[in-house]
């Protein structure tokens, strides 16, 4: 595994990108690069979408909520009610996802044990699963609907001092009505809420934690798991937090944004390069060998392969840039700023880079 210096690697003669745009970004693709900053995969979904309203029960005089799926032309397809009890002191609470099929995930607290279970865009049930009681769980839509991942662990709120918790926190994978495919029982209770997830989402990277009380501090110990989409596990990493992080665009490599950035082959799981730096990281496809590199406002194109740098731009701005992308074959790399969108482009060259 090579360990790169950013800071001291040899440069080309001639940079080898150029820049060929200059774009204000508008409020809706601010909005939509803020999101990719925490969700690389994220897609626009215009198929579906939830509304929310209160109404005041009688005769308790309990304000209940109720949720509503509408299609894209607004239409109402189902309301269902979000909140289940008499008093404000015994108020179950449904959670609800649903995917770009249609079909929503709701889990369900009303019972002794709670459940999760799916209905259609009709609102008639399709499936439902059970739980361990006193668990909590959210729902993720895969590959446009097609799969689901369970996360699921303790309330916390069940058992006061964190320290007697139970240390059992899982990943159920499920196909697109809720029958289940896998079941991954993570090493430690506590789940990162942020995934890396591929852009066809058939990768996912995701850390589990512990926190270890010591007389003077509380450390934490870490296991990450590369793993598909059906949840079969590709490799785990023992003392990683690799959660955040960044597929290539064809899915072969992966940046894994710890203290130390660390290049992951997809395929194996095993680290190709480490190098270190204060910005975010993008990574082309495996046989190009190409990685953008921002650090503090400082854009780098570097072919970690022969140790050399590509391209080198400061940008007069602050807050410095906080999203880069670079497409598979190394050609293109966008950066986005506060207000705007710079796109480089490698020229066209004979030289061997």
């Amino acid at each position: 595994m090579d360990s790169l210096n950013i800071n001291c690697i040899k440069a080309q003669r001639y940079p080898l990108y150029e820049q060929v745009g200059k774009e204000e970004l508008t409020d809706a693709k601010k909005h939509y690069y803020k999101i990719k900053r925490q969700n690389p995969s994220y897609k626009v979904d215009h198929n579906y979408s939830f509304e929310t309203e209160t109404r005041r029960d009688s005769p308790n005089y309990v304000d209940k909520k109720y949720v509503t799926l509408k299609d894209e032309d607004g239409t109402t397809l189902w309301t269902m009610e979000a909140t289940l009890g008499t008093s404000d002191e015994h108020i179950a609470k449904r959670g609800f996802w649903y995917s770009p099929s249609g079909i929503t995930a709701i889990r369900d607290y009303a019972d002794s044990t709670g459940s999760m279970f799916w209905i259609d865009k009709h609102g008639n049930e399709l499936n439902r699963i059970g739980l361990k009681n006193m668990q909590t769980a959210s729902a993720v839509p895969l590959k446009d609907g097609e799969f689901w991942m369970i996360q699921t662990r303790y309330n916390w709120r069940d058992f006061g001092d964190s320290r007697e918790r139970p240390n059992l926190a899982s990943l159920i994978f499920c196909d697109r009505v809720g029958n289940i495919l896998n079941t991954i029982d993570l090493k430690y209770a506590n789940i990162y809420n942020n995934k890396t997830f591929s852009k066809s989402e058939d990768y996912i990277m995701c850390s589990c934690y512990k926190n270890i009380h010591l007389e003077n501090q509380t450390v934490r110990e870490y296991q990450s798991y590369l793993i598909k989409y059906d949840g079969t596990i590709i490799k785990e990493f023992d003392g990683y937090a690799f959660a955040n992080g960044s597929f290539s665009e064809n899915e072969d490599m992966y940046i894994a944004f710890a203290s130390t950035r660390r290049i992951i082959d997809v395929d194996t799981g095993e680290f190709i390069a480490t190098f270190k730096t204060h910005g975010r990281s993008a990574i082309a496809n495996k046989e190009i060998g190409f990685v953008a590199v921002l650090d503090y406002g400082v854009l780098r194109i570097i072919n970690y392969k022969a140790n050399i740098l590509l391209f080198h731009k400061k940008f007069d701005v602050y807050p410095y840039p906080k999203y880069v992308e670079i497409t598979g074959d190394g050609k293109e790399v966008i950066v986005v700023t506060e207000d705007h969108l710079y796109t480089f482009r490698l020229k066209e060259t004979n030289e061997n880079y």
